[in-house]
């Protein structure tokens, strides 16, 4: 009789007919005790392997081996929510395999102050905003790239500006500007 969702965006964007019962609940991440803190060093998280985007993966690894100076975490098997939100606290760069309708990952990443790096802006589809003029872009607590050169580029940038403090505490800030609800909910 009623329709709770995260976010009214997902593979087919709109706003629900105003005579249709919906609700945007938001996503409660604060009770996670995920909060922004320091990175003191620069660690890229690599999103599982998905099937069919192999390619994207290898051009990622590729990119971050040619930073040295950049620890590289792939996720693979299994990990306990503990687990995996102490991966979400250390890394500063989180990797998007694949394109995801929502993604907790990106929230409770986020959360920690933890920039997200996708191939293409539909890779995060709930979390693209609209301008002035109703075109689409997803905030600068994300990157999306075009090519290995283009994300080549934006690490070393990302390298040159960090700042162990003050990177992540943007990226959260960004974060909560942009999308309280997906950190607070919406109650």
């Amino acid at each position: 009789d009623w329709n709770y969702s995260i976010s009214r965006i997902a593979e087919l964007r709109g706003i629900p007919d105003v005579d249709k019962k919906w609700t945007d609940i938001g996503l409660n991440i604060q009770w996670t005790g995920l909060t922004c803190n320091a990175k003191k060093e620069i660690i890229a998280l690599v999103d599982f392997e998905q099937v069919g985007f192999e390619s994207s993966l290898q051009e990622q690894i590729d990119v971050l081996e040619s930073f040295p100076m950049i620890k590289i975490i792939r996720l693979k098997g299994s990990y306990k929510a503990t687990e995996i939100r102490e991966l979400y606290k250390k890394a500063s760069l989180f990797f998007i395999q694949f394109p995801e309708a929502f993604g907790v990952s990106i929230a409770e990443c986020l959360s920690t102050g933890c920039q997200i790096i996708v191939k293409d802006m539909n890779w995060a589809m709930s979390w693209r905003l609209q301008n002035d003029i109703g075109e689409e872009y997803l905030p600068d607590c994300f990157f999306v790239y075009q090519t290995k050169q283009n994300l080549y580029q934006y690490i070393k940038k990302f390298i040159d500006n960090h700042d162990a403090d003050k990177t992540p505490k943007n990226i959260n800030d960004i974060f909560l500007s942009c999308y309280p609800e997906f950190y607070y909910g919406n109650s």
